[in-house]
């Protein structure tokens, strides 16, 4: 009986767990029926805006806001503790890194917690949130780079959702970023008003993004917030900090007159029910944060947790939970009946109503443009040179590793959609040029000691052990900032009789020629005697005639460098002659610009062996380019009538035009920031700004700085250049230079102090008119860079994916510029591109036009929360309370790079010029006795110019570190030293599909070889920030199904060597990838394709 009732309440438990199992089933499947409401509680924390990266974090200068992210995380990690059901999302580690770093061991542990369990999710990943339009691609990989070994160090994290949600517009490249990087998702708040509300109607605001078309595998799925921005809910912001972020609480309590739960439920379900319906699924997103917000999150919580509880309790259509970024994307990828839409082009220019386009921001702080640019370039520089194989630089390591993380935060950190963009207040903007300085003072020093032990000979010091203990020599070597400043200690200190050395390294992986200039404060006779050479090389002495500074120096020494070798060096002697050799002929005279008179002809013509330009003599304007070295039509060069000037537009609002804005907004900064008035005084009477650019009227003609003047020209002729010297007005002028061997146009511009004692902001412009037929009227079209990448098509007054209605052709033409744009005329094979030094706006209003923003100097704000006019001057601005400027307008020198082509070979030369630009030859100096002495020696005896071993200078006498040099359309983008066994290095395709018959194919290149000199010994292939094997990351990417067909996945290369030096090929290695018996490497690169290697060595 016992073991009959034993079955029966067996069975009986049996039922009854089947029963209880399938209703729990049944609510499951109830619940995911309904709609799910992701709930992402966020803050949004800019490293400076309105105050510096150091005050937002310590909450310091609360006179300007009371932001302080050190609280927010404080906070946060303590209210997360309360419920394991709660979740946030945190974005820059710039500030996380930095608090982290602060905490105690407990903290610590219970922020990883956090982190594993899935409480914290971190998106991006990045250094900061960059910028998409002013940013470098380099600069983005870098910073993204850094902020990936951060999470991947300390937490094992592995970011897989990019979080875009503040800056101004989205480019291409970046979407290619961050699928490269492995995320599977991106998320951005602002979007052009007309196409978000072409893509509300059509529910299409969230589709899959492919931004390279030459590298159709980088897909990322990708959604912009209805809201365009990254707020709540109006209504729904529950901080206590924030000024603009002080809603009403949820009030729920029936024993208070100011219960207000029925309305805030109501009001938060239609706020549901609005999302839904631009969305596709049954899955939406709702932002729960904003900037700064959080320091005290329990307010958050405790409100949200009532709306969740309430809903819930009397609307059965919601299942509202917290949520985060990633959660969301895993729920949208089960949604497998959903075919999204797939976008091929970009998301600039962004407007956010009528007459409020974010291009003045392509220019503005043009200074701090060219700044990080070049801090950019030299951290190339020097991750190359500190990676060094040789022992005495693998002994600096500890050292070395300090400042490269210095210089790359500092580079990252003015990446920052507000620095580089020219957004934030001038006492932040100061403060990102002090940081970066400091970071580029400490690399320069560290540069010219590790230069020095790389230049001399090997028996130079008693020890060459790789220990602890190697003895290290003292920097011997310098550099020069101030270049473009004609600045230079190092040779300007040089007097009668002395001698300095230069040494010259280049950074590209392939040999080059280009010319150096070196400041000199003496027209004494100099001579230049080239090391490796041992020969005397012809040289130019130039009068400088506009010095930018009292420091400028009066002359200018040029000469060519020629074939310096890959990652290599060449050395030369720069001597100024003493009395008893003043008279060598070898010596350049003095070459100063005469006066062109009217009489002297209507032309003018400078020339090269390569390139010839004419101008006008009644105008004083450029008139004609000619290629001396390309034939064109009919058989004779390539030539086209090519005309440059400049101007400036009126800025809209300005009190010098009379249409100052009638109504001020008062609100506060951060609101006016994601939230624009949209009242039509507002909206008409927007002005310009740091962030937007409005002419005074929709067809305004830009008003000519040269008014109805000739521009006074002057000319200078040189045995290696020739000079077109152009004075346009008091505050304007331009060098106009031709070199040999070069085929480009160089224009060096000088605007400033940009009058406005008229009251009238001005955006001055440099444009380039031509008789090139670019396209059908009103139809003009160009080609701009995306970050310095991939070119995109720009159409005069069009978008590519809606109707576009204009408002402002003008600013509403405006593009970023990171290096180049470009128009074509097919019909006569020639192209015209110009080159810059920095970001800048451009755009092409006619057909065979276009034009650079170069200057900004604006009377006015833009409304849009700095609260400050762009207006630079040379005394900067005061502090609290007072914020007044002094001193004139700041002076902007900057280049273009003008370049006439066939358009068969024009993007090889483009390409080939970008790369130039952007890692320009590094010249280091010494005038210390010993040095100089050495390579005196070694220019003087018969034993240097035979290149006996025992005399023989390392990579000084036009040698290379690299095992091979590196076709034109390969890149060695990165080569960085992780410790003194370990190299990143990224391999890079320089070439989209379609550019060049020969230059576009794939490449296959053996990085073995290539890295012989550092014994590599294995080699795995990662993601773009090698945080991950790219194997790895592919087996987990979410493949999204779209209205197009799928592209086919490659499989990454993975190889080592036996202990025997024979190459073992893994599971799943492709041949193209794989290593062969030699111990190579071989990595093909398709067009446009960077691959990431982590390297083993010896």
């Amino acid at each position: 009986i016992c073991r009959e009732l034993h079955m029966v309440c067996l069975l009986s438990l049996i039922t009854l767990f089947s029963i209880v199992g399938l209703a729990a089933s049944a609510a499951a499947k109830a619940e995911d029926d309904k709609l799910q409401v992701h709930l992402i509680m966020h803050t949004h924390d800019d490293p400076g805006w309105l105050k510096t990266a150091d005050q937002y974090y310590t909450g310091a200068n609360a006179s300007i806001y009371l932001a302080s992210v050190q609280y927010i995380f404080d906070s946060v990690v303590t209210e997360l503790g309360k419920d394991a059901d709660r979740h946030f999302t945190f974005c820059e580690i710039s500030f996380l890194s930095r608090w982290y770093f602060e905490q105690t061991l407990k903290t610590k542990e219970t922020f990883k917690r956090l982190v594993k369990n899935g409480q914290i999710t971190i998106v991006n990943g990045g250094w900061v949130m960059h910028d998409e339009a002013a940013s470098h691609y380099v600069s983005m990989i870098d910073q993204t780079t850094l902020g990936h070994k951060f999470l991947k160090d300390e937490f094992n994290y592995l970011p897989r959702v990019g979080w875009q949600i503040d800056p101004f517009g989205h480019s291409n490249t970046h979407a290619w970023l961050s699928s490269a990087v492995g995320f599977d998702s991106l998320f951005f708040g602002r979007i052009d008003y007309q196409d978000r509300a072409k893509r509300m109607a059509e529910k299409n605001m969230e589709m899959v993004w492919k931004g390279s078309a030459s590298d159709p595998d980088q897909a990322v799925f990708t959604g912009a917030f209805t809201s365009g921005n990254y707020g709540p809910p109006s209504g729904y912001c529950f901080d206590t900090s924030c000024h603009y972020c002080r809603d009403d609480p949820v009030v729920d309590s029936p024993y208070l007159e100011d219960n207000n739960v029925d309305r805030m439920v109501n009001g938060y379900i239609q706020a549901i029910l609005t999302e839904h319906q631009s969305s596709r699924g049954n899955h939406i997103m709702l932002e729960v944060g904003a900037d700064f917000t959080g320091d005290n999150s329990h307010t958050w919580f405790k409100n949200m947790d009532k709306l969740i509880e309430r809903i819930h309790a009397q609307d059965d259509r919601f299942h509202i939970f917290y949520s985060d970024p990633l959660t969301y994307t895993k729920a949208r990828a089960t949604e497998t009946d959903i075919q999204w839409t797939v976008k091929t082009d970009d998301f600039f220019p962004y407007s956010d109503h009528e007459h409020a386009f974010w291009a003045g921001c392509f220019t503005s702080r043009p200074t701090l443009k060219y700044f990080e640019r070049t801090a950019s370039s030299l951290l190339q520089t020097f991750k190359q040179l500190t990676a060094s194989p040789t022992k005495r630089v693998r002994a600096l390591r500890a050292e070395i590793d300090h400042v490269l993380f210095q210089l790359t935060a500092a580079v990252g950190l003015v990446n920052h959609h507000d620095a580089i963009t020219g957004t934030s207040k001038q006492h932040v903007a100061d403060d990102y040029v002090k940081i970066l300085a400091k970071a580029v003072t400490s690399a320069e020093a560290l540069i010219g000691k590790v230069y020095g032990t790389s230049l001399l000979p090997q028996d130079h010091t008693e020890s060459d052990k790789y220990t602890k203990d190697v003895p290290v020599l003292p920097t011997v070597f310098t550099m020069c900032r101030l270049y473009n400043e004609s600045v230079c200690t190092a040779t300007q200190s040089l007097q009668a009789g002395e001698t300095a050395v230069v040494a010259v390294y280049n950074p590209l992986p392939r040999a080059r020629t280009q010319q150096v200039t070196l400041p000199l404060n003496t027209h004494a006779r100099v001579s230049v005697f080239s090391v490796g050479e041992t020969a005397l090389v012809t040289s130019d002495l130039l009068a400088n005639q506009n010095q930018v500074s009292a420091e400028s120096a009066p002359y200018s020494l040029v000469f060519s460098a020629q074939n310096v070798p890959a990652l290599g060096s060449a050395v030369f002697l720069v001597r100024l002659a003493d009395k008893s050799t003043a008279s060598q002929t070898d010596a350049p005279a003095v070459l100063k610009a005469e006066k062109v008179p009217v009489e002297a002809g209507p032309h003018l013509t400078v020339s090269s062996d390569q390139v010839s330009v004419t101008f006008n003599s009644a105008t004083g304007l450029l008139e004609s380019i000619t290629r001396l070295d390309v034939t064109g039509a009919e058989g004779k060069p390539l030539t086209a009538q090519v005309s440059q000037d400049f101007a400036y537009y009126k800025s809209f609002g300005s009190p010098g035009i009379g249409n100052t804005a009638t109504l001020k907004d008062t609100r506060d900064p951060h609101l006016k920031n994601i939230q624009p008035l949209r009242d039509a005084d507002s909206v008409n009477n927007q002005p310009g700004g740091a962030y937007l650019m409005r002419s005074a009227t929709p067809e305004e003609v830009p008003t000519r700085l040269a008014a109805e003047k000739k521009v006074d020209l002057s000319v200078v002729r040189g045995r290696g250049l020739s000079e077109v010297h152009q004075q346009f007005s008091d505050y304007a002028s331009q060098v106009v230079r031709v070199r040999d061997g070069s085929p480009v146009v160089e224009l060096e511009w000088t605007v400033g102090p940009v009058p406005i004692n008229d009251g009238i902001g001005k955006e001055v412009i440099s444009k380039f008119t031509s008789n090139l037929r670019t396209g059908e009227k009103g139809r003009s079209k160009c080609f701009t860079d995306s970050n310095g990448r991939e070119f995109m098509e720009r159409v005069f007054n069009y978008r590519p994916t809606w109707d576009l209605e204009v408002y402002e052709p003008i600013a509403g033409n405006y593009y970023p510029l990171t290096a180049a744009m470009y128009i074509q005329d097919t019909t006569h094979d020639q192209q015209l591109a110009v080159l810059t030094d920095r970001s800048q706006g451009g755009a092409s209003l006619k057909s065979g036009e276009m034009e650079l923003l170069i200057h900004r100097r604006l009377v006015v704000d833009d409304n849009r929360g700095v609260e400050e006019a762009l207006n630079e001057t040379t005394g900067g601005m005061s502090h609290y309370p007072d914020w007044i400027r002094s001193g004139d307008g700041i002076t902007v020198t900057g280049k273009h790079y003008l370049l006439l082509s066939s358009v068969s070979d024009g993007l090889k030369e483009v390409r080939t010029l970008m790369d130039e630009l952007y890692l320009p030859l590094v010249p280091l100096f010494s005038a210390e006795p010993s040095t100089v002495k050495h390579f005196e020696a070694l220019a003087t005896t018969a034993a240097a110019a035979a290149g006996s071993a025992e005399n023989k200078v390392n990579q000084a006498d036009k040698t290379t570190v690299l095992g091979l040099e590196l076709p034109v359309n390969v890149h060695l983008l990165t080569l960085e030293a992780r410790s003194n066994k370990e190299l990143l290095v990224r391999l890079a395709h320089q070439f989209a599909v379609g550019e060049d018959a020969t230059l576009s194919a794939p490449v296959s290149v053996d990085l073995f070889q290539l890295l012989q000199a550092w014994e590599p010994v294995s080699a795995q292939e990662t993601t773009l920030s090698a945080n991950q094997l790219k194997s790895e990351q592919l087996a987990g990417k979410i493949q999204w199904p779209t209205e197009a067909s799928a592209s086919t996945r490659t499989t990454p290369a993975v190889a080592s060597l036996t202990a025997e030096g024979k190459a073992e090929v893994k599971k799943g290695t492709q041949l193209r990838g794989a290593a062969n018996a030699a111990g190579s490497f071989v990595v093909e690169l398709n067009p446009m394709q960077i691959k990431t290697f982590l390297v083993q060595l010896k």
